[in-house]
């Protein structure tokens, strides 16, 4: 009897044994799969990148600006080491001019070198949102699909192919989000790390509100709600705080001093909402009108922003095959804590460019939401590949390559002149 059961203990570990062999080969098979699946993407980025053929007139000025500065030190307005120098209408901003010069201090300016760094810094942020996303949810699939997710995303395909400084929004965006999921982690930090973090965070998001103008509201709002939220889940403590408002106050003080000139804010006050001739009725009435159109279907699914160099107005903004995960989330999504952070992003941004008495809707001012969207359109893929055991598995993967590949080949045949596109 003791023989027989000794015998039959050891059955029991071998079967536990075996079954263990198994679900480390399935996630060893996953893992494959996914990188593989990753790698193929990177080099359709890199591909669409040798594909471009020409520059817009205000990417050639920030070329300018850079191989001005890197030779004599002054941009092409004659003024030393600008922080923000005019291009075309606007100004571009010194935390998006030089980190790319930076770079290419070692390459040498050309369109190509810099869309490349580009990429490859657009490639990492994806990165660090999809660690973010797994940090928060604990789920490893969840960091591959939402890197898959983030990095094929139309939105975010075409904006950050293009030099110029709403492309580094993703790369701030993802550095402020990787932290600030390491802080909110259920773990024992030393006090000297949650500093770091808290500073970091801090950092990231003024940086985010100089890199691009439409972005301040939603940056400034983002900084306070996310410290709230740490001090409420007793993540950090006051000391921590005002520390990070020191940190954050020194570091926008270029910005700051900046926006008490006349001429910094002229474009934007003449797009501002209410310097327009209307009265304050018509003005709300316009906020919410533009605020809605965000989310208008055809925007998002199917017609996209009807300026080309916003997107590519064939499959929309998040790609019409993002209507499927979008559908299952917002049917059987659990509004968690990170769902419920990223659609107060994403409503923070709608309102800030609903400020703006412009073409609406704007693929381009509103460029924020697309690393959120690709954090809430991936929720919706995991709960579609956790379908009766992931029944439909190939069946979605098949559309998503599918739609991937068409968009890839349109966005080619487009640079290339092979197929034009009237707005």
């Amino acid at each position: 009897m003791k023989e027989l059961l000794k015998e039959s203990v050891l059955q029991i570990k071998e079967i536990l044994f075996f079954n263990q062999n198994i679900s480390s080969l399935k996630r060893c098979q996953k893992s494959v799969f996914f990188s593989l699946a990753t790698l193929i993407i990177i080099v359709c980025r890199f591909v669409s990148v040798w594909n471009m053929p020409d520059v817009f007139c205000d990417e050639q000025d920030i070329l300018d600006h850079m191989t001005s500065i890197l030779t004599t030190g002054y941009d092409m307005q004659e003024n030393y080491l600008p922080l923000f120098p005019q291009v075309g209408v606007g100004l571009t901003t010194y935390v998006y001019l030089y980190p790319m010069m930076f770079f290419l201090s070692f390459f040498g300016v050309t369109p190509i070198r810099a869309r490349v760094v580009q990429q490859i810094l657009t490639i990492l942020a994806c990165f660090l949102i999809a660690y973010g996303t797994k940090i928060w949810s604990g789920n490893v699939k969840m960091f591959w699909i939402t890197l898959i997710t983030a990095l094929t995303l139309p939105w975010g395909f075409v904006q950050t192919n293009k030099i110029w400084d709403p492309s580094f929004v993703p790369v701030y965006f993802g550095i402020y989000f990787f932290f600030f999921s390491l802080l909110m982690k259920k773990h024992t930090m030393r006090k000297v790390t949650v500093y770091v973090y808290a500073i970091i965070v801090s950092i990231s998001l003024v940086v985010l509100a100089t890199v691009y103008p439409p972005v301040r509201i939603p940056a400034v709002a983002m900084w306070i709600y996310s410290f709230i939220w740490a001090l409420k889940a007793k993540r950090i403590k006051i000391e921590h705080i005002m520390v990070a408002i020191a940190v954050a106050f020194l570091t926008s003080l270029p910005l700051l001093i900046n926006l008490l000139e006349p001429n910094f804010n002229e474009r934007s006050l003449t797009l501002f909402i209410f310097s327009q001739d209307l009265t304050l009725s018509q003005q709300i009435h316009q906020i919410f009108k533009s605020f809605g159109e965000l989310f208008n279907p055809s925007f998002l699914f199917f017609g996209g922003d009807i300026i080309y160099r916003h997107s590519l107005p064939v499959f929309g903004m998040l790609g019409t095959i993002s209507i499927i995960p979008i559908f299952v989330f917002l049917r059987k999504q659990e509004w968690n804590s990170i769902v419920r952070y990223m659609l107060f992003v994403i409503i923070m941004t709608y309102f800030s460019v609903a400020l703006t008495y412009d073409y609406q809707p704007h693929g381009l001012r509103s460029c924020l939401a697309w690393p959120v969207f690709s954090i809430l359109i991936s929720h919706g893929w995991l709960k579609i590949s956790e379908y009766e055991q992931g029944k439909y598995n190939l069946l979605w993967i098949v559309l998503f390559s599918v739609h991937f590949l068409c968009y890839f080949v349109s966005y080619l045949l487009i640079q290339h002149g092979i197929i034009t596109l009237y707005a």
